[in-house]
């Protein structure tokens, strides 16, 4: 018969283990909490654009707004490459790639370049968000009029969308903001 390993028999025979753990832990703590906060936007991305997709009325995306957050805080590149990626990724999945999905996943990642540029430019994550978001509802309805007539939709899909945004996400997205500073 087996006997029951205690916690502290494990922690004495793995010491070193745990304390090179520790040591990973506090080096790299900007790039864990980078992965966790792509993970979890990754799938409240994904899971948005499908409801969109069921329903077509609703206009959801937190794409956007993660890709506003992933930039402002770990750079252009990071956000340029969430957006973009995600985006992509979250309409072939939901099985919605037209010419306005792919406008739509480019300024996903255009907005993660221009949050990181007004970071720089020093206004905080708020009014970095609103400029932002102002800058994307007006492109998106200039860029997706261009390929699509219907007015109604394009100001869904440009305005109604970015005041839903502007309005309710931003408050979520500046605590989510203040969480992972203090994380990092």
């Amino acid at each position: 018969m087996k006997k029951k390993a205690s916690v502290l028999d494990l922690i004495s025979k793995h010491y070193k283990l745990i304390i090179l753990a520790l040591i990973a832990m506090i080096i790299f703590n900007q790039w864990i909490v980078f992965v966790i906060t792509v993970i979890l936007f990754t799938f409240l991305g994904m899971s948005s654009v499908s409801l969109s997709r069921v329903m077509p009325q609703i206009s959801i995306e937190t794409i956007t707004p993660s890709a506003i957050l992933v930039g402002y805080i770990w750079g252009w590149q990071f956000g340029l490459g969430f957006g973009l990626i995600v985006g992509m990724v979250s309409y072939v999945n939901a099985s919605q790639m037209n010419l306005t999905t792919i406008i739509c996943s480019l300024l996903m990642g255009l907005v993660g370049v221009l949050a990181f540029l007004f970071k720089d430019l020093g206004f905080n994550f708020f009014w970095s968000f609103q400029i932002v978001y102002f800058i994307r509802a007006n492109l998106s309805y200039f860029l997706i009029s261009r390929i699509n007539s219907n007015v109604v939709e394009n100001i869904m899909h440009s305005y109604v969308e970015s005041i839903y945004n502007m309005v309710i996400i931003v408050n979520f997205m500046t605590l989510f903001h203040g969480i992972i500073i203090s994380l990092i």
